[in-house]
């Protein structure tokens, strides 16, 4: 004649609490079933859900580095990603414009863009589409220099300097030596002495 064993959940004892291994929380946690101790501190048949702490809402290491940023980091920051913004609005427009332009030279007949110089609208449909390609390149960059990353800081120094040769030929006027300015000023804030000591852990 066999013995039947009945079948019950499993439970482990943690010093006065038993915690059932088959009532996991879906939080991360456990679920304790409280049940009688020697000394009386709970009632049996008591569920009690323990969870495990939320890491990561709060940084309080990242918290203070992002107050401990130079002000000139968060500017030059800014500044590239506003700017690589609307230069990407820009140059992608201008790009089709004269993608389009050189491939259907009739459409644009009847306006002041010179159409018959076919090399021309290819040359500045190139040229805009790589003044684009920089300006997505330089947002997440300039992201990442917001929040500390030394790689980041010298990637974004590279695209900076090539954005600094693509602008030369259109700082004829005033409104082209302001992307000049702005490119030139950011590179010397992120370089600064404060700016090395904060992207090197010291400040």
């Amino acid at each position: 004649m066999g013995i039947q064993v009945p079948t019950r959940p499993t439970y482990v004892c943690l010093g006065t609490r038993t915690v059932n291994e088959e009532a996991a929380d879906p939080h991360g946690g456990l679920r304790f079933r409280a049940m009688s101790d020697p000394h009386g501190s709970f009632d049996d048949g008591h569920d009690v859900a323990v969870r495990a702490p939320n890491q990561s809402q709060f940084d309080p290491q990242r918290a203070a580095r992002s107050a401990s940023r130079p002000s000139g980091v968060t500017t030059a920051g800014w500044i590239t990603i506003i700017m690589s913004g609307l230069t990407l609005v820009l140059t992608g427009l201008a790009s089709v414009g004269f993608a389009l332009a050189y491939v259907e030279p009739a459409t644009f007949s009847n306006t002041s863009v010179p159409t018959d110089d076919r090399g021309m609208m290819l040359g500045m449909a190139v040229y805009a589409a790589v003044c684009a390609a920089l300006s997505l390149t330089a947002i997440p960059l300039g992201a990442l220099v917001l929040a500390g990353s030394k790689v980041a800081r010298a990637l974004l120094s590279v695209v900076a300097v090539l954005a600094g040769l693509a602008s030369v030929p259109a700082a004829a006027g005033i409104l082209g030596v302001i992307p000049l300015v702005l490119i030139v000023g950011s590179l010397i804030m992120l370089h600064r002495r404060n700016a090395n000591q904060w992207f090197a852990g010291v400040a």
